[in-house]
């Protein structure tokens, strides 16, 4: 929380075999930390700026439950949580004072005697008894819907949550109270009625003229804060449409760990892929580990691995990676081949035809001897 430029600097250690990190684990420390540092009241309103790690990506489940129960159980009028991009940690303010850290800390054994009370119920832990005080806070509130018994009953009270109170971004999570004296999940706002009224949630980045996407300045928040925004002007999506559909298999020489699978599922969902580039940096722990094939461009065609795959998934076509406007295979190759592969209307009035593997072997008729 800070840097070391100006503000607090807060460090907790934990031990890394009995104390796994978890995204419920760093809200409950988080807000420990909040109710120690402010003793009178906790700010109405938190920003979160964090890196794109396992425990902070906002695109997560578990991640965007921990958040709401630091919601309710701060009572914040408005929460918003911001991971940085993929290779843009060194962005966060908060990030400034790690190399202060890894050189303070290299080859350093944490040993450490018992402190003053004080600072021993400074630097507690967070136990287990913490969590599940936060937990409790949805419990409570999913209870108080039941016995209401909202029109909501179809819906799960997670969904309904992050209807009503939640926007969910590609790099962005954030929870505001609704203000409907009837709502039954958040309490009343904090905030003076003038100060909540003029409240919202942060707006994405548009393009200072949205006629033209390909516009090199965004607007000025001032234009922007109050309306309704989307984040399809986000650089990776508009980069994205101009690239192929066609799909990467992804190659590993042994079976992954949970934590590896984590990783693994956190960079895809971050990935700015391009055909023909790695999967991960040369610094990754995963680079000797998971493989993609790199000698393809964007004019390759798809990989014969991803239809030899047993695992359920979308039939691709063959020259372009589409799935729509298929082609019925001709009979003929169907009887001539074990394997013809889709084909779109696309594909075809570009010229390209069916691709066909495997002839099938027919019996020749056997001489006789005479």
């Amino acid at each position: 929380m800070g840097s070391f430029y100006n503000g607090s600097v807060y460090v907790l250690y934990k031990d890394t075999v009995f104390e796994p990190s978890s995204a419920i684990w760093h809200c409950t420390s988080f807000f420990n930390i909040l109710s120690n540092h402010f003793i009178d009241e906790i700010p109405p309103i938190i920003c979160i700026y964090t890196d794109g790690g396992p425990d902070h990506c906002t695109t997560y489940g578990s991640v965007q439950v921990a958040l709401l129960c630091l919601f309710l159980k701060g009572d914040f009028d408005l929460l918003v949580a911001v991971r940085t991009a993929p290779q843009q940690s060194w962005a966060n303010p908060a990030e400034c004072i790690m190399s202060i850290l890894n050189l303070g800390l290299q080859g350093v054994s944490l040993v450490r005697e018992n402190m003053s009370d004080g600072m021993e119920k400074l630097f507690d832990k967070s136990t287990s008894n913490d969590v599940d005080a936060f937990f409790e806070q949805l419990i409570l509130h999913y209870e108080l819907m039941k016995q209401h018994k909202l029109h909501y009953a179809s819906t799960t009270f997670y969904k309904i949550l992050l209807k009503l109170h939640c926007q969910l971004r590609t790099y962005s999570f954030q929870i505001k109270k609704c203000g409907d004296s009837r709502c039954t999940i958040c309490k009343p706002s904090r905030t003076p009625p003038s100060v909540f009224q003029s409240l919202h949630f942060l707006p994405d980045p548009l393009p200072s003229d949205i006629k033209t996407t390909n516009s090199e300045h965004y607007a000025e928040f001032d234009t922007l804060y109050g309306k309704e925004t989307s984040d399809q002007y986000q650089p990776s999506k508009i980069e994205t449409q101009s690239k192929c559909h066609k799909v990467q298999c992804i190659y590993s020489e042994k079976q992954l760990t949970v934590q590896q699978i984590t990783d693994l599922q956190l960079t895809i969902e971050t990935w700015d892929y391009t055909c023909g580039a790695p999967v991960f940096p040369e610094n990754h722990s995963l680079h000797n580990l998971i493989f993609v094939c790199e000698k393809i461009s964007c004019q390759t065609s798809m990989e014969f691995a991803y239809y030899s795959c047993r695992k359920s998934k979308p039939e691709r076509y063959y020259w372009c990676g589409s799935k729509d406007d298929l082609l019925i295979r001709p009979q003929n190759l169907v009887d001539s081949y074990q394997i013809v592969y889709p084909l779109c209307n696309n594909c075809d009035d570009e010229g390209n035809d069916f691709y066909c593997r495997l002839a099938k072997k027919t019996n020749a008729s056997k001489k006789r001897k005479c």
